[in-house]
């Protein structure tokens, strides 16, 4: 039997091999068509989560634009410089602003914006802020973003609450950006930007109402307590947090003398005379500063004598001048320590010492308040609202400062109230007359 007939020849050894070949071929096939498949559902979905994670992405930061009302408060100057020019256009009545648009007010001009949400800043007057960003989630109003810059003033900031949002960002920046000041939702921040600068002061910022207020510089946050301010000073000084409150009066207590250049027409720093001490002499009035003792402790005092009977009708007076706002405070304490040697019954409108602060009022119109002081052996009840206070002769009534429990006036209760002190002053009249003041503040808070 030949090899070929027993099926051992070459002949059948092909056929099983290429039997082989041809299972083994369609496997190889299958698992790559399987392991394509399994790589292009991975691919399918990651784009899916993929696509699903930007898209929510884009639901989380898209914003919209928004816009704010402008209005004003009282005055006759409000101005807006459009975004990318240079002029700037009154305002007769209100506007609405967007973003980048610039407002400013003028010396006699109070203004309103309110944003978006709800949010408002107040501007006081001569300030001036741009409306960097006002923005909110386009989709599901999940964040509102509202940026200003102050160029210069006083604003009142009040974020709104969050409402429907669950986050969002009011910043506040000065005009070069270095000072960010950030207000939560819910509460106020007054923002004062001295212009022209005083001394090296570049921000005052106090928390007025609402959660703390932050102040950051350099990096660096700085919390500010509801009632507190802080200053801030170049290169990103930050002072402590101290009671939100400024002190209008300089030299209040005459501490800081008169030298011999400024003699002939101050009385002390701050405190010029109302006429030259060569007019005075002639009038035989004495106005200087001398030591007395106020509750054991050595004070200084202004004390104004004129001993001399004559038949003419004398008056001296010493004058601060200022042009200070303070329609943004909510009280403005007068404080002074007061004494009239000579007890006298008053004559008409004739009293020999009075305290007098000269202001123009929210509507631009000029007003006086004063008190007036004489001594007698019986005097009354202190009354804040008497425009008349008498006095033990020779002994010292002292009317306290904010924070002090003793009588006091807030000139705040005035109605018109105070937006521009103009002047105090202290004026003493007589045929004759001995009297003294000391200790003569005037706190804004």
């Amino acid at each position: 039997m030949s090899l070929a007939a027993e099926g051992t020849g070459p002949g059948r050894g092909a056929v099983e091999a290429g039997s082989a070949a041809d299972q083994t071929l369609p496997a190889r096939y299958r698992r790559l068509a399987w392991l394509t498949l399994g790589i292009a559902f991975v691919v399918f979905c990651l784009l899916c989560v993929g696509g699903a994670y930007a898209a929510l992405r884009y639901s989380e930061h898209a914003t919209q634009v928004n816009t704010a009302l402008v209005e004003i408060a009282h005055g006759t100057k409000l101005e807006v410089r459009r975004a990318g020019q240079k002029n700037w256009t009154l305002v007769a009545d209100q506007t609405t602003l967007n973003e980048d648009d610039s407002v400013r007010t003028g010396q006699d001009t109070e203004a309103w914006i309110t944003m978006f949400d709800g949010s408002t800043v107040q501007l006081y007057y001569s300030s001036t802020v741009t409306l960097r960003v006002m923005r909110a989630s386009q989709f599901l109003n999940q964040f509102k973003d509202i940026e200003l810059t102050q160029a210069g003033g006083s604003i009142k900031a009040s974020a709104a609450p969050l409402y429907v949002y669950t986050s969002m960002k009011f910043h506040v920046f000065s005009d070069d950006g270095q000072i960010l000041v950030a207000i939560p939702a819910n509460s106020t921040a007054l923002i004062t930007t001295p212009d022209p600068a005083q001394g090296n002061l570049r921000m005052l910022v106090a928390t007025q109402a609402g959660e703390k207020v932050t102040v950051r510089t350099n990096g660096v946050p700085y919390d500010i307590a509801l009632g507190n301010m802080r200053q801030v000073f170049p290169d990103g000084i930050v002072f402590a947090e101290e009671k939100a409150q400024a002190q209008l009066i300089d030299n209040g207590d005459v501490v800081q003398q008169a030298d011999a250049t400024q003699r002939a027409t101050l009385l002390a720093p701050g405190w010029r005379l109302s006429q030259p001490r060569s007019v005075l002499e002639t009038q035989h009035i004495s106005a200087d500063v001398v030591s007395e003792t106020l509750e054991g402790h050595i004070r200084y005092a202004a004390r104004f004598v004129r001993d001399t009977a004559n038949n003419d009708l004398a008056t001296v007076s010493i004058r601060q001048e200022m042009d200070t706002p303070v329609n943004f405070y909510g009280s403005l304490i007068l404080g002074a320590s007061v004494k009239v040697v000579d007890p006298q019954a008053p004559a008409g409108n004739l009293y020999p010492l009075t305290i007098q602060v000269t202001y123009d009022d929210q509507d631009g119109r000029q007003q006086i308040w004063k008190r007036q002081f004489y001594a007698q052996r019986k005097p009354g009840t202190f009354d804040p609202a008497a425009a008349v206070l008498s006095l033990f002769p020779g002994d010292w009534a002292e009317f306290a400062p904010a924070d002090s429990p003793g009588p006091h006036w807030d000139l705040m209760t005035q109605s018109p109230a105070p937006a521009r002190i103009k002047a105090v002053e202290v004026i003493v009249t007589g045929y004759t007359f001995n009297a003294s003041v000391t200790d003569l503040s005037l706190v804004a808070r």
